[in-house]
């Protein structure tokens, strides 16, 4: 359903050109959740930004995203503006900037309904609070964002994201910020959104993905290391770096990776993630990996499965 070819975003700077997503290729099936996972800053909220048009006004992007066979990268913003929201749903990270502070919530989910055509009853409006776990719909929706809390602010996010009834519902880090309660509820709202349409969720909580996911894609330094089946992932993961992500989680002793990632601008002529792999050897400093497909729904990029 949603394609990406060789999709690289950069910037300019006095250091030369920096690349913080790098050659990556990925596609979304229909009504499945598909996961992207990795430490923050490796450009996991870039590339889900890119989809959109939503990018700086510097960044500079190559390669496709394909929609239904439609390459959005090639769109005038015009035809951009009759995707977003109706085609392709999006839960921001931060409520608090995406939420107009001078507005109701009914006067802001009224606005979205009212611009794709949608249906802006009171008793939808109710529905959709309702679908997003919001309880005592007619009074939150009376309310300004200040007065909410933070778990609500961002149950309004996904009800502004899923009122189009889009295709395709991109999540970046929609529990970040929330108390361990609220973010269970949030999970368990998002589950029940999965049979409905596609997702793109953006996280770097791994109880998160374990939750929601149907497929995991890994991503290092601007660039995709590994593609698996979820259940596969968390039972076996391929990539060193997978394995280390796993096992930071605090049900696995909550052990570091070791060193710290590359900077955006860093030259690394091999592996990526070889100054920090313990099974680094002189051709990943060497070499660099291509994704190599490992079964069928399995890909990595290491020397290892070369």
């Amino acid at each position: 359903m949603l394609n990406m070819k060789d999709l690289k975003i950069s910037f300019p700077s006095k250091e030369g050109l920096l690349i913080p997503v790098d050659s990556v290729d990925l596609e979304i099936y229909r009504k499945e959740t598909f996961t992207i996972i990795g430490e923050s800053g490796c450009g996991k909220s870039l590339l889900a930004n890119s989809i959109l048009g939503l990018l700086p006004k510097d960044a500079q992007i190559s390669g496709n995203v394909y929609l239904e066979g439609r390459d959005l990268l090639s769109l005038p913003e015009s035809s951009l503006k009759k995707i977003r929201g109706k085609k392709i749903g999006m839960v921001f990270q931060n409520p608090s900037t995406s939420l107009n502070p001078v507005f109701t919530m009914r006067s802001q989910l009224y606005e979205i309904l009212k611009y794709s055509g949608k249906p802006s009853s009171i008793n939808n409006l109710i529905y959709l609070t309702g679908k997003a776990g919001i309880r005592d719909p007619l009074h939150r929706l009376a309310q300004y964002p200040h007065q909410l809390s933070g778990g609500l602010k961002q149950r309004f996010t996904v009800a502004f994201g899923i009122a189009t009834d889009p295709d395709i519902l991109i999540a970046d880090e929609p529990t970040t910020g929330l108390d361990i309660t609220v973010k269970m509820q949030l999970v368990e709202m998002l589950s029940t959104l999965h049979s409905e349409r596609s997702i793109l969720l953006i996280t770097h909580d791994l109880d998160v993905a374990y939750k929601l996911s149907d497929r995991i894609a890994v991503m290092y330094a601007g660039e995709l290391v590994e593609i698996s089946a979820a259940d596969k992932f968390f039972n076996e993961p391929l990539h060193p770096y997978s394995k280390h992500l796993l096992d930071s989680h605090p049900s696995r002793k909550m052990k570091p990776i070791p060193g710290n990632a590359p900077h955006i601008g860093q030259r690394i002529k091999g592996c990526r993630f070889n100054l920090r792999c313990a099974c680094s050897s002189s051709l990943c400093s060497q070499h660099h990996p291509e994704m190599k497909q490992i079964d069928k729904d399995r890909y990595v990029r290491c020397l290892a499965f070369a």
